[in-house]
């Protein structure tokens, strides 16, 4: 069922994944230092409150709130650590089951809901923050009373209580989860066919880069992941200017496509160079 899958994906990043201004599930541990920071700077801003316009937070001082998190999670010993902000988590998840397409704000992807009352909430529905004039945060209802999302710099992805929440203000239904008629929680699932990256080994990277146009974050680059080696195989999902995933070796038979681990499972990228490279491991 694609919501579980969907919520699986969600389940897996809690206390792990990190809040980035732009984020969409990008692997800051695959990075080095030098460009883990100049990816946070590239993309943070400042903050302001939504009532007053004062400043909150300066650009700066959102960098080294990201920094500090992170540091966190690696004394945690988490490894992946992935980057998300609120919509982007919400992405990165629906962009591997298939749902989302296209990366999209909490304010879009509110637009594309059925509203629905607090009270009549079902898992898979979407919870949102509305300021009066446009959806700005956004999480999912789960089930069993918890909401999954990226709250912020100093938390990154964790759950909350839908009964106590206050921060939610409006709901919505999206299509294509269906109905979402069960209420019981998914907790994280064992992936298909998983396979362990090899340490020293080196990593396909998508071409381009990501780039704010309107508010809103485009690639130059669009590459389908399949399940086998050549274009008559089925798609296990688009991957985007900048992602990278570990090669487990490059195909001996022609299209002569890298074989990759994609998210612990095992899939196939094109090697044509006008849209992947391959870089050593950080």
């Amino acid at each position: 069922m694609i919501l579980d899958d969907y919520i699986n994906l969600l389940w897996s990043q809690v206390g792990k994944g990190i809040y980035v201004y732009g984020g969409n599930g990008e692997d800051l541990s695959a990075m080095t230092e030098e460009k883990r920071d100049a990816f946070i700077r590239k993309r943070e801003t400042e903050t302001k409150n939504s009532s007053t316009g004062k400043v909150n937070y300066t650009k700066e001082q959102n960098i080294e709130r990201c920094k500090a998190l992170y540091k966190k999670r690696v004394a945690a010993g988490v490894n992946p650590i992935l980057a998300f902000d609120c919509s982007g988590l919400q992405y990165w998840a629906g962009k591997q089951t298939g749902v989302i397409p296209h990366d999209l704000s909490a304010n879009t992807l509110y637009g594309k809901c059925t509203p629905v009352e607090k009270k009549d909430v079902k898992r898979g529905d979407y919870c949102f923050l509305h300021n009066g004039k446009k959806a700005t945060h956004v999480g999912m209802y789960v089930g069993d009373d918890i909401i999954i999302e990226c709250q912020g710099r100093d938390v990154g992805v964790v759950t909350n209580k839908l009964s106590r929440t206050t921060v939610f203000n409006r709901f919505g239904r999206y299509a294509a989860f269906g109905t979402g008629d069960s209420s019981e929680p998914v907790t994280p699932a064992e992936p298909v066919n998983p396979v362990k990256p090899d340490p020293a080994a080196k990593y396909v990277v998508i071409n381009g880069k990501m780039r704010i146009v309107d508010d809103k974050k485009k690639p130059d680059k669009r590459v389908h992941i399949r399940k086998g080696n050549g274009t008559e195989h089925d798609i296990l999902k688009t991957a985007y200017s900048e992602e990278r995933y570990p090669l487990i070796k490059q195909e001996d038979s022609k299209p002569y496509w890298y074989r990759i681990d994609c998210n612990g499972i095992e899939a196939f990228i094109s090697s044509n160079s006008r849209y992947t490279h391959v870089e050593p491991c950080d």
